[in-house]
């Protein structure tokens, strides 16, 4: 997670052989993952990671919208602009956005 502004990037984005920003599974952030990584991390008791998860997930909503995904170096939206996911994660994680 240190090497980008927002996670959880679906590759490594230290690997410039397969990263890419915006390259569908590449490594953009999906809120859907991020859901599931963060219940994970809950559930083994990596709290504070968790809570990052969580924390980059509702910024990159506040910032972008219901994209359904993002961009983990600048927290830009990509590909479809009102996602359903997205909104659902939002309606569980952060009903007062």
């Amino acid at each position: 997670l240190e090497h980008v502004a927002y996670g959880v990037p679906s590759v490594d984005p230290r690997d410039p052989d397969l990263f890419d920003a915006k390259r569908y599974w590449r490594g953009p952030v999906w809120l859907v993952v991020n859901w599931m990584i963060a219940e994970g991390l809950e559930r083994y008791e990596y709290y504070e990671l968790a809570e990052r998860v969580r924390r980059d997930s509702r910024a990159l909503i506040k910032k972008s919208g219901h994209y359904e995904y993002f961009d983990p170096t600048d927290g830009s939206g990509c590909g479809g602009p009102d996602f359903s996911w997205t909104a659902a994660i939002q309606l569980a994680w952060f009903p007062d956005l």
